[in-house]
């Protein structure tokens, strides 16, 4: 009979979370940069719509 793997399992999910919080801020942070450039944009090219 085979003994759980319990061990490897908490690591994994312990990986899993660091992963986690790790990426986190940095998407937040992808997430300010494209809206600063959307921002920009929209400012700099208020008058110039074509259709």
């Amino acid at each position: 009979m085979r003994r759980p793997r319990v061990p490897e399992l908490a690591l994994t999910l312990a990986l899993s979370l660091l992963a986690v919080v790790w990426l986190a801020p940095i998407a937040w942070v992808l997430v300010a940069i494209i809206m600063v450039f959307s921002i920009l944009q929209f400012r700099l090219l208020r008058g110039h719509t074509e259709y």
